[in-house]
């Protein structure tokens, strides 16, 4: 089990990650040139990435929907990078069983 230093420690280099991601997030409009996109899908990724793992470590116990939620994203943001992998597909799934958990439940 993770001591509360050892989760304070990830939990701060994580954010350090974050601020630079959104440092590093280019602005400016929709009709931005080809790169200028992939690098915004790419550190769109690292960002849900780096808050799905602060929402895994951030507690004992940690909120498995939540969990299953910010993986879904995860997935929906990835397909932009991997499209036609099945990524958006296997979000859905994802998704799909969890509201039958939530109904069953």
């Amino acid at each position: 089990m993770m001591t509360n230093e050892q989760r304070n420690d990830l939990r701060a280099a994580l954010k350090a990650v974050h601020d630079r991601v959104h440092e590093l997030y280019p602005r400016g409009s929709e009709d931005a040139p080809a790169d200028r996109k992939s690098l915004r899908n790419q550190l769109l990724v690292v960002d849900l990435a780096v808050h799905l793992a602060d929402e895994i470590v951030s507690a004992s116990a940690p909120d498995i929907e939540k969990i299953v939620e910010r993986t879904a994203n995860l997935l929906f943001a990835a397909r932009l990078v991997a499209p036609e992998r099945g990524l958006g597909e296997a979000a859905e799934r994802l998704l799909e069983q969890l509201s039958a958990v939530d109904r069953a439940g």
